[in-house]
């Protein structure tokens, strides 16, 4: 009886998906002919959103409609942004050891006295060689 039912359920399978390969592949092939008779590329190397790449977009005040106004910088923060790229770039560079103990320095006494120790550290190494 186990055995039976067991083939039962195999052929309901089989047929369940033998009926999906069939439908998906009829799927496809409407789509397909749908772009054929479109005859455009419906969206091939163009992003989501995007209009396609001969169309014109709308400007509202020297900028595409949807485009955000760049944000205002102030000089401290802007100071504070190149203070952290050039740390994270001294930081790259360094051995692990090195970048651990720097890292210590940096939450202890802040950026600028990381990066004071850290060139201490990089010109020391140069120095050795």
């Amino acid at each position: 009886m186990a055995n039976e039912i067991q083939a039962a359920v195999r052929a309901v399978a089989f047929e369940f998906a033998e009926k999906l390969v069939e439908v998906t592949k009829q799927h496809l092939i409407e789509q397909l002919v749908a772009t054929a008779l479109a005859g455009d590329d419906s969206g091939r190397g163009q992003r989501r959103g995007q209009p396609p790449s001969g169309g014109r977009r709308r400007v509202v005040a020297g900028r595409p409609a949807g485009a955000r106004k760049p944000m205002k910088v102030s000089a401290a923060r802007r100071r504070t942004m190149r203070q952290q790229g050039k740390y994270l770039s001294v930081l790259r560079r360094l051995k692990p050891a090195d970048r651990a103990k720097i890292q210590v320095i940096a939450k202890r006494g802040g950026v600028a006295a990381a990066l004071t120790a850290a060139r201490k550290v990089t010109s020391g190494a140069h120095s050795e060689e």
